[in-house]
């Protein structure tokens, strides 16, 4: 959803100048609906959300499942680490420069 996000707001204003050119318009301009550092802190704005939901999701399932705190503790402690793993890739991919392919 967050690379998805870049392309909302990175290339928004471009159905509005490709629907003007439609009715014979020249109208052009930055296709952007906001700057890119915004459109970045959103994508980790986004992204820690989902992180945090998985963790809690992780948690709860973790929780009603076993009763002692060892069993959930050594239940749970596999799943956040690799949802911080997928966290920080996704964190180093996003901090990469967006590179159109064509």
């Amino acid at each position: 959803m967050a690379h998805n996000l870049f392309h909302l707001l990175a290339e928004g204003k471009s159905v509005y100048y490709t629907t003007a050119a439609l009715f014979g318009s020249t109208a052009t301009g930055d296709p952007a609906l906001v700057s890119a550092p915004t459109i970045q802190l959103l994508q980790f704005a986004l992204l820690a959300l989902g992180m945090a939901g998985s963790v809690y999701t992780a948690r709860r399932i973790a929780h009603r499942r076993y009763q002692t705190a060892t069993r959930r503790r050594a239940t749970l402690t596999p799943y956040v680490a690799i949802i911080a793993l997928l966290g920080a890739v996704n964190v180093w991919l996003f901090l990469l420069p967006m590179a159109h392919r064509m």
